[in-house]
């Protein structure tokens, strides 16, 4: 195009020089008319063709047909059961939540009327709790794709940014002393800071991206890595690592382990364990995708491991099953788990933390979490399998990291897990039913 505009500016400055030596300045100026005129309709040619409207028809009627219009405030007020089903959360809870993300979820009414804030967070929260496509989500409440696309976006990222700091908070060190505390209390294991696992989430092949997302399992992935206390809360969270990265060192990569490594998590000082004078290090701990060391534990690994072993890795799987409970309620209550995440990684790195940070914000409210739905145990230590487990089996788009052929680890790591299994088969420190769970005499 920039080729034909110089050819025919040098036809008409030719002309132009034709005319100069009869100093016609009249004609000069008709020629550069005709130049002008010609650039202006070429231009308007060139122009995008005009929308062929500016509100597709379907959407007009939004107020009478959308589902936030219609079947919410139904919901909402005749049956609140169903609205618990429909967005995973009470109806006050919905409100809660809104009242902290209002601000800015909020839109200014610029040209258009924007969709409401409450509006915007149903939206999201359908997608993420039904697990439904994101055109699906947009036809039920009557806007585009691309707007359905840009609100969950968006929501999910001020989910993230206005909840983080208040449900999901950086443990100080008090804070690490009261979730050792809770571990101790209800799983009978000291100075135990969290419990680690992490999992590969199935997102769709990222464009230009090769084989850095392509993971073990042969689909495409980011990686969560998550703490979770006692009480099957999350306490740190970490996403987006690239499910090509080799599981026995996502833990190495990723901001926590980082952290961890360079001593920056502000974890209490080693402490006595009750009724001992042993003094131990805090630790976190984590099955066998997880390097051992001394402030992180993982089982012995083989077979024909001796008693003292075995308990050790009973106890140890005992209270890692915080962690596999955390991931699995999070997982039954927002079934985007269940499919492939149809979005690029940057942004389905915000949903999972969004899910993550509402799983916290939820986990204490009995409509979200009722008794049975994680795993429960009697004073025997007789397990009983949460509800999650049966809603969730077999659909899950969720996988366990891969575990590593070898760990290398130092004569101290070794030495600290031998204090915690001298502990756990100790009179001070045995539970009345290990031998028997352990499926060992005694």
């Amino acid at each position: 195009m920039a080729a034909r505009e110089s050819d025919e500016m040098t036809e008409l400055t030719a002309e132009m020089d034709v005319c100069a030596p009869y100093d016609d300045s009249l004609l000069n100026l008709l020629l550069l008319e005709e130049y002008c005129l010609l650039k202006k309709k070429k231009a308007l040619l060139e122009l995008p063709s005009p929308r062929r409207w500016w509100v597709r028809p379907i959407w007009e009627n939004r107020k009478q047909e959308s589902e936030f219009h219609t079947a919410m405030p139904l919901l909402m007020n005749g049956d609140t059961e169903y609205f618990q089903k429909y967005y995973r959360m009470s109806s006050e809870k919905f409100e809660e939540l809104h009242s902290l993300v209002e601000g800015p979820l909020t839109k200014l009414f610029v040209v258009r009327e924007p969709i409401p804030s409450r509006a915007r967070l149903a939206m999201t929260l359908r997608y993420m709790a039904s697990g439904m496509q994101i055109q699906d989500v947009a036809m039920a409440f009557r806007v585009g794709i691309s707007t359905a696309s840009n609100i969950i976006r968006e929501t999910c990222k001020v989910l993230w940014q206005v909840l983080q700091p208040i449900f999901l908070k950086v443990p100080t060190t008090a804070d690490w002393q009261q979730v050792a505390k809770g571990f101790f209390e209800r799983w009978n294991f000291p100075n135990c800071v969290g419990a680690v696992d992490g999992k590969h989430v199935q997102i769709q092949a990222p464009p230009n991206s090769g084989s850095l997302y392509f993971n073990y399992k042969g689909t495409y992935s980011i990686v969560l890595m998550a703490v979770a206390d006692s009480n099957l809360k999350f306490i740190l969270v970490d996403v987006g690592a690239y499910g090509r990265q080799s599981d026995g060192g996502t833990l190495g990569s990723s901001r926590f382990g980082k952290a961890l490594e360079r001593g920056l998590l502000g974890l209490p000082p080693p402490a006595l364990f009750p009724e001992t004078s042993t003094v131990a290090p805090h630790v976190f701990i984590g099955d066998e995708a997880f390097q051992l060391r001394q402030d992180f534990l993982r089982p012995y690994p083989g077979r024909g491991l001796d008693d003292d072993k075995r308990i050790y890795n009973y106890r140890l799987s005992r209270a890692r099953r915080c962690a596999e409970n955390a991931f699995g309620v999070m997982a039954s209550r927002f079934r985007i788990f269940r499919r492939v995440i149809n979005l690029l990684p940057e942004n389905a790195d915000y949903v999972v933390l969004a899910a993550c940070v509402l799983h916290n914000f939820l986990t204490e409210d009995a409509a979200y979490m009722p008794p049975n739905y994680a795993d429960t145990e009697d004073c025997y230590g007789n397990v009983t399998e949460g509800q999650w487990r049966q809603e969730e089996e077999g659909t899950t788009a969720m996988h366990d990291l891969e575990p590593p052929v070898g760990h290398n680890y130092s004569r101290n790591a070794a030495a600290t897990r031998d204090i915690f299994k001298k502990y756990f088969t100790s009179t001070q420190g045995a539970v009345p039913w290990q031998w028997t769970s352990a499926r060992l005499r005694h």
